[in-house]
């Protein structure tokens, strides 16, 4: 990863390991193999449609990003960024 913006106040020492560990995730997902069976595919994208609904439900991080942002702003990113449904899988 060749740009990670952080804040002004971020010490080069964290933005290297930031990056490092991103790199390393962009590794692992390079290197892994597709999974034909589609029986898999629809279980795991069944877990992830169950979990982000569950974190939607999450009062806590709705509290702490309103308190920075404001209500609406809040739920906008939980239900679209964050905690978004993805789109059934082709």
């Amino acid at each position: 990863m060749k740009l990670l913006l952080l804040g002004k106040r971020s010490s080069p020492q964290i933005i290297i390991n930031i990056s490092c560990r991103i790199d390393f995730y962009i590794d692992i997902v390079k290197k892994a193999k597709k999974d034909n069976n589609w029986v898999n595919t629809m279980l795991r994208f069944d877990d992830q449609i169950h979990y982000c609904k569950q974190q939607r439900k999450n009062k806590k991080t709705k509290a702490v990003l309103s308190k920075w942002f404001s209500p609406e702003f809040a739920e906008g990113y939980i239900n679209d960024i964050l905690f978004d449904i993805p789109p059934i899988p082709k």
